[in-house]
């Protein structure tokens, strides 16, 4: 913000006021300070070292919440994660709550990323911030909002549950009741301006209610880019990894409603939602259960979903030219837009990703999500 701009706003008779700034140029870092006077007493509050630039709202259940500190390489990202200066991040506390709060309940509040403040940090929200940062070199804020165990319902509000009440089991989550962490735990955060929302979860509602998963995921997306006011507001996913099937057969369920049914996002239904494919990155031998990737691949998932969003035009194009123009046209085109990526790499994710999507419509279900991010099969990592 430029130096010396400033905005006067009147308190409200219950004490509280709040001035939304307009847009500004990414950078920093400034020194916001907020003069007030109340019954003669004047006070004077500094806050420095403010960033300004994208912010990303992290949420969903155990695997988002799953820490830096656990990575593979967790302790070599700790020592390197003070280098990243131009990321901020934020941790709401886990509360619920039958009625919307106003303000969230902080657990840990802005920060610098080092080895003492990042460890407890969201390692996939964590990775997606700094591999953004680094590639858009431009402030990126995180906040992490995430209750490991939760069930698809308690993250709608109360307008997303009505709209699918018959598709709701009538038994109970096993933790909480519907809508009680969106009032806690994401509405006291809608005053914000965000960029956009990473959400990772899924396996509580294969357990418990797979059928209603297709009916509250829209529901939860269209209801939170209403309450941020950003109708087509970034919405990325990450899909469930491959537990036995014999054994939880709600999990391939929860997969094919990730994409509304359809296979692909984006689609129709979920439109400018974006996904990191996890289908291939189980590991039944961890210590933390078989629905956590593999150790070696703790990055590669992360890899999959900071590239998700820049490569979708990518392969939608791939997508489509080698269905109806043909391959030779299809390179044609990619030398024009002089494409980054390694181009023998794309043309095997092309032809990869036709072959599943005529899987979808011969089956009639999903092996592996066949949208942009199957693209990342044939990329190494970072």
């Amino acid at each position: 913000m430029p130096k010396g701009r400033g905005h006067e706003v009147i308190v409200s008779d219950d004490g509280i006021w709040q001035i939304r700034l307009p847009p500004t140029e990414a950078g920093g870092p400034y020194e916001i300070r907020a003069w007030s006077t109340v019954s003669g007493t004047n006070l004077d509050i500094k806050i420095n070292s403010v960033l300004f630039g994208d912010v990303w709202l992290c949420s969903g259940q155990s695997n988002m919440e799953f820490r830096v500190e656990w990575m593979m390489g967790g302790l070599e990202e700790l020592k390197n994660a003070s280098s990243f200066s131009n990321v901020r991040f934020m941790e709401v506390m886990q509360a619920s709550s039958y009625a919307p709060i106003l303000e969230p309940i902080i657990r840990s509040g802005w920060a610098q990323p080092n080895e003492a403040t990042l460890k407890e940090f969201s390692g996939a929200c964590w990775y997606f911030g700094r591999r953004l940062q680094k590639t858009l070199r431009i402030p990126v804020g995180l906040i992490g909002s995430y209750y490991g165990g939760s069930a698809l319902k308690t993250w709608v509000d109360r307008e997303g549950i009505s709209n699918c009440l018959k598709q709701i089991a009538k038994h109970r989550p096993r933790i909480y009741d519907d809508a009680v962490l969106w009032n806690g735990m994401v509405k006291p955060l809608t005053q914000l301006d965000i960029k956009g929302v990473l959400w990772y979860q899924g396996e509580a509602d294969s357990y418990e209610d797979h059928n209603s998963f297709l009916c509250l995921m829209p529901a939860m997306i269209d209801s939170w880019r209403k309450h941020f006011r950003q109708p087509s507001m970034p919405f990325g996913i990450v899909q469930l990894a491959c537990p036995p099937e014999q054994k939880h057969p709600g999990w391939s369920s929860v997969r094919w409603h990730q994409t509304a049914d359809i296979g692909v996002v984006p689609n129709d239904i979920l439109r400018n939602v974006f996904m990191a494919v996890a289908l291939d990155l189980c590991d039944p031998k961890s210590p933390y259960g078989s629905f956590v990737f593999q150790e070696s691949s703790d990055h590669f998932v992360f890899f999959r979903f900071s590239f998700r969003r820049q490569l979708c035009a990518y392969l939608y194009l791939c997508l489509y030219v080698c269905l109806s123009l043909g391959l030779y046209v299809f390179q044609s085109i990619f030398l024009v837009l002089n494409a980054s990526v390694n181009m023998s790499v794309c043309l095997s994710a092309c032809l990869f990703a036709c072959h599943r999507l005529i899987v979808v419509l011969m089956v009639g279900q999903s092996v592996c999500n066949p949208s942009c991010a199957s693209c990342f099969y044939s990329f190494e990592g970072p």
